[in-house]
């Protein structure tokens, strides 16, 4: 019988009996299921549940025993909890109860209740009702509308007087009222099993993605060690060639030596980032200064490709983020489009909308088809892959530009063209106030000659031969470079000629003279302050601090490498612009 038809009834014999006695035990018996019903829907975890349900049964029928079985996902009944007349659990093993009433219940869906069971003639005795020696049994279908989810058994030996329609009746009511929270548990049982899959995956997922990550690293290293030291030993080997074939094979060995050392890079980075190593900075980022250095940078390349190079700073904004971080991925941004375009040009644009900075990488390229967007920023893949890639390169760069844009709390996305070119867009909402910083360095407007960006003008004071051979060497295609071999042939060039970098050459004993010179420099052009940078041995690296006190903007150590000299220029250079 369901709950509602059995209040339906109460509810008529109060119209008709409103004081009898059939009227009090069912009364009472539906104040025990609403009772037993609060304490189902206080629980959802299964074995609570299936402990109340019957608990409650076997002290509403005064059985011996009870078991509750359960449909499983072949449509078989499995055993799901055993209980005796004191509340004590009883095993699998134990149940041991008339098979036939079990699937007769199950396969018909009606209840079934048996009493003395041994002499019953209104039903078939089994053998497994003679051979326990039952006189009492119960049995009622879980049944949610048509969907059949178990059954509920009770027996006992002694004789009890079950068919009393208030006892039939609230155990079936019961029955009724468990299946629902049955189910509602096995639902939240699911879940959590499924969510412990899932976290189960996730943590297997991770370790997996840690140990490969560990792995790059380990192996990145092990490559990019010997790899610096090929690098090293070419660019010496260079400088003592003669022969053109000679240095052209010397050239391409570089050129792809380069290229392996910029992909172990690549990898040693996202594997930083893929296991939490990285070490971020808090630093104050002024955007314009960036790119212009960025640009510096990068337009020899774009000049070989004949590509113009335009940085148009509608808006200077700052950011705090790792400064080194914030570079990589704006000039793997630079690097993509000077990669991916053969003719026209390439347009770095920053500005500030709603608050927000937005910094523009267009090229007039070969696009990317609407259904590559995602695909680019996955790690080692390409809009074209396989045998029909067209362009070197491991498929790591705008994944990185993804990742380090993430870190830094903004987003990326892409506006492209297939034979038209691509504009890639980062926006950053978080700004740092604009006014709290100086405006010496601030770009305005827009740079229509690329070359400005291209070949600094740099001013070298002093120095040996060899030193001065040196410079010439590293700065060959990279700077035009003016030479003053004294104090005073220096402050005649810097007052005729406009340079974006002054190199002093700072010779033991001469600090204070270099310092004198470094001031009478700067008060040449005021307006437009111009980076000077001290260049002394390594054994006079004591004397850096005092160096930037008075007013260097950056220090070079002898003896140096070409890229460090190349670097030093590139993180002080600052093109002046036109009034």
């Amino acid at each position: 019988m369901k709950f509602s038809d059995f209040k339906s009834s109460l509810d008529q014999n109060t119209k008709t009996e409103p004081f009898s006695e059939q009227y009090s035990e069912k009364s009472k018996t539906l104040e025990l299921i609403l009772d037993i019903t609060k304490s189902l829907n206080r629980t959802l975890i299964l074995e609570d549940v299936l402990t109340l349900v019957l608990n409650n049964a076997i002290l509403l029928t005064n059985s011996d025993r009870g078991f509750i079985v359960l449909k499983n996902s072949r449509e078989k009944l499995d055993f799901a909890i055993g209980l005796n007349s004191k509340g004590n659990p009883l095993a699998e093993k134990d149940f041991q109860v008339s098979t036939t009433v079990v699937d007769e219940v199950f396969h018909t869906g009606l209840a079934s209740f048996i009493e003395e069971a041994q002499s019953d003639t209104n039903y078939d005795i089994s053998k497994s009702i003679l051979l326990l020696n039952l006189q009492t049994i119960l049995c009622a279908p879980l049944i949610i509308g048509d969907k059949k989810i178990g059954v509920i058994y009770l027996d006992s030996k002694s004789l009890n007087k079950i068919k009393i329609k208030e006892i039939t009746y609230a155990f079936e009511i019961l029955a009724g009222q468990a299946a629902i929270a049955i189910q509602n548990a096995q639902a939240f049982k699911k879940q959590i099993d499924a969510n412990k899959e899932l976290n189960e995956a996730r943590i297997v997922a991770e370790k997996s993605s840690k140990f490969k990550s560990s792995l790059m690293k380990n192996m990145s290293h092990e490559f990019r060690t010997p790899m610096i030291g090929i690098l090293g030993l070419g660019e010496i080997l260079r400088e003592s060639l003669s022969a053109q074939d000679d240095v052209l094979l010397l050239d391409r060995i570089m050129e792809d030596s380069n290229r392996l050392l910029t992909t172990l890079s690549k990898i040693l980075d996202l594997s930083d980032i893929e296991t939490c190593t990285i070490q971020l900075k808090s630093e104050v980022i002024e955007v314009g200064k960036v790119i212009g250095d960025i640009a510096f940078s990068s337009a020899h390349a774009a000049e070989e490709k004949l590509l113009e190079f335009i940085v148009d700073i509608k808006n200077d904004f700052f950011l705090k983020f790792d400064k080194s971080y914030f570079h990589q991925l704006v000039e793997s941004l630079v690097e993509n489009a000077i990669k991916y375009t053969s003719r026209g040009q390439i347009k770095i644009t920053t500005e500030v909308v709603d608050g927000k900075g937005i910094i523009k990488v267009s090229d007039t390229g070969i696009g990317i088809s609407q259904e590559h967007y995602e695909t680019i920023f996955e790690a080692f893949r390409q809009a074209s892959e396989g045998f029909e890639r067209s362009y070197d390169g491991c498929g790591l760069g705008l994944t990185l530009v993804k990742r380090i844009v993430d870190l830094a709390g903004g987003s990326i996305s892409v506006e492209s063209k297939v034979g038209v070119g691509s504009t890639f867009i980062l926006t950053f909402p978080d700004l740092e106030p604009s006014e709290n910083f100086s405006q010496k360095h601030r770009y305005q407007g827009k740079v229509s000659n690329p070359r400005l960006y291209r070949i600094p003008n740099v001013l070298l004071v002093g120095g040996n031969r060899l030193n001065l051979v040196t410079f010439q060497t590293f700065l060959q295609n990279k700077a035009v470079l003016e030479i003053a071999l004294t104090p005073k042939t220096a402050l005649r060039l810097a007052s005729k000629n406009i340079f974006n970098l002054i190199l002093i050459d700072v010779n033991p004993g001469e600090s204070a003279a270099s310092i004198e010179l470094m001031k009478e420099l700067k008060g040449l052009n005021k307006d437009n302050e111009i980076p000077i940078v001290a260049v002394i041995r390594a054994e006079l690296e004591s004397e850096l601090a005092t160096l930037k006190n008075e007013g260097f903007s950056d220090c070079l150590l002898k003896p140096f490498k070409k890229n460090q000299l190349i670097d030093t220029i590139k993180n002080n250079f600052h093109t002046p612009l036109k009034p």
